[in-house]
């Protein structure tokens, strides 16, 4: 998926919005981490997108478990 993104994120976003892709070691190590990063974080006007495989899953509960962390 990175190398996804960073094909088409340049070819789909304005130029003048710069991205980081931030990769995690599979969904328990973002379930875990993602909480204290966005917390760290030093930008208040950044937004964010966070992608997630749902496999299967409620993607509503997920997307809440998340929010919750």
């Amino acid at each position: 998926m990175r190398e996804v993104l960073n094909v088409l994120l340049p070819k789909i976003l304005p130029p003048e919005i710069d991205f980081l892709l931030l990769t995690h070691e599979g969904k328990s190590d973002l379930e875990v981490s993602i909480a204290r990063k966005l917390k760290a974080w030093k930008y208040p006007d950044d937004s964010f997108m966070v992608l997630r495989d749902n496999d299967g899953s409620d993607c509503k509960r997920l997307k809440a478990k998340l929010i919750l962390s």
